[in-house]
């Protein structure tokens, strides 16, 4: 277990076993309780999008430092609380799991997709193919960056289908790590949606 989750708690630092998973007492029932209350209403193209919680305090910082300070040990952890949110709001399982890709700098500068290894995590927990079904074009701006209007604009054209996969009638679910505005998961679904699945679904590990 101790090679799977932190010692302390990846939102306050207190000190915790290795099977607690991640989270404090505290903290785990505030993460709960925020799940209780958050709403995600889903943009077009999306089926259901499901939150594991805000993105606000401590969590916001846990997540921003997985990005852009490398803690890749809070990964697990948040990957965890988004299958407990699925499982919270009742939702089947998918045939098929996926997510936003980054561009291929970012990625070789950060050294890993945020998205994707939330994707592999849950891939392996609940026993569902990961298969990339999207690529990011190389000539596309960091929406956190842009305004709304901006925001759709960019994603419209940051995205595109890698088409010789199959998806017809499959449930589709597109992991990202922070929605917004919902215009990623919007422009990344109606791509999917030319494959014609039965449904695309979004789960994401926080609701801005």
């Amino acid at each position: 277990m101790s090679l799977l989750f932190p010692t302390s708690c990846i939102l306050c630092g207190q000190s915790i076993t290795d099977r607690e998973g991640g989270l404090c007492k505290d903290c785990r029932q505030q993460m709960e309780s925020d799940r209780q209350t958050l709403t995600c209403y889903p943009p077009e193209y999306v089926s259901e999008v499901i939150c594991a919680g805000r993105y606000r305090g401590s969590y916001r910082t846990a997540l921003l430092r997985l990005k852009y300070a490398e803690q890749t040990y809070r990964l697990n952890p948040i990957s965890e609380l988004m299958a407990q949110a699925w499982d919270w709001h009742h939702m089947p399982l998918p045939d098929v799991i996926t997510c936003v890709p980054m561009n291929g700098w970012h990625k070789f500068r950060r050294g890993f997709n945020q998205s994707e290894e939330f994707a592999k995590y849950l891939s392996e927990k609940w026993g569902v193919p990961y298969v990339p079904l999207l690529k990011r074009k190389l000539l596309s701006h960091k929406q956190s960056r842009l305004s709304a209007k901006q925001r759709q604009e960019n994603a419209a054209r940051s995205f595109a289908r890698k088409s010789d996969i199959d998806l017809s009638g499959k449930r589709i679910l597109l992991i990202d790590d922070i929605v917004t505005t919902g215009a990623t998961v919007s422009n990344c679904a109606k791509l999917l949606r030319e494959g014609k699945p039965e449904t695309v679904w979004v789960l994401a590990a926080a609701k801005a």
